[in-house]
């Protein structure tokens, strides 16, 4: 009898880690149909403070120039481009492991962010983004009944 490792190919339903499960979620498209097209997908970070979101984007690398942000129809986009730049013409390359292109990355915001207030910021290769939730009191509507 011998011993075959057993495989589900679950791997584009389930995450396998931790982060991956946050990725899956606050994402709007699924990571494996991304897989292909893009070279560079940074690392994304998403806190929930008591008043806010904060989502901590990795980009060493990324011009603050380099990056845009949008939000429509309830979901944040960040495109940019990181750019290939070989300087030293002396040495030789055994392993080139960074990764360089352009990316996409889309969240879907929770009903309780206010798009109005959302905030970003860039340092140290790190995109930080605040997404404000709305007071619970507004989210609420009464009804009179006649």
């Amino acid at each position: 009898m011998s011993i075959v490792k057993y495989s589900t190919n679950y791997d584009d339903y389930a995450p396998s880690t931790f982060n991956g499960f946050f990725n899956r979620f606050f994402n709007d498209q699924q990571m494996s149909n991304v897989k292909n097209d893009v070279k560079f997908l940074p690392n994304a970070d998403v806190i929930e403070l008591e008043k806010s979101f904060e989502l901590q984007v990795a980009l060493p690398g990324v011009k603050k120039e380099d990056v845009s942000l949008d939000i429509a129809d309830n979901v944040l986009t960040i495109k940019g481009e990181r750019k290939l730049k070989i300087e030293k013409e002396e040495g030789k390359y055994y392993s080139f492991e960074t990764q360089y292109g352009t990316f996409k990355r889309s969240f879907r915001l929770p009903k309780n962010v206010d798009q109005s207030k959302v905030e970003a910021s860039y340092s140290d290769g790190i995109l930080t983004i605040n997404l404000v939730k709305l007071d619970e009191n507004k989210l609420k509507t009464a009804i009179k009944i006649k």
